[in-house]
């Protein structure tokens, strides 16, 4: 759980930190720190989708509960992100 949660703090904390470097601007640095862990959020949403079908295919319960929680536990995080991005600069997405 902790790990879990250390990687969901400092990865998009390490982008901002270079993206602010890069920009010098807090805005930009924080689309470009969503829209990196957005991706990188579907792509493990995906692995995690196969890895879910497999342990419903081989019935290990305690491997489906696990992958389940990671999965809603990653897109609860990334909608917060981004509800806390609308809330603070509403809806401008450009770079």
């Amino acid at each position: 759980m902790i790990g879990l949660l250390l990687k969901i703090l400092l990865s998009p904390v390490l982008v901002f930190v270079v993206a602010y470097i890069y920009f010098q601007d807090t805005r930009k640095a924080v689309l470009v720190a969503l829209y990196f862990y957005s991706a990188f959020s579907i792509l493990s949403l995906i692995f995690k989708s196969i890895g879910i079908f497999t342990s419903m295919a081989t019935f290990n319960l305690v491997s489906f509960a696990r992958k389940s929680f990671q999965a809603i536990t990653m897109v609860i995080m990334l909608g917060l992100y981004w509800v806390g991005y609308l809330l603070i600069w509403g809806s401008e997405f450009a770079l």
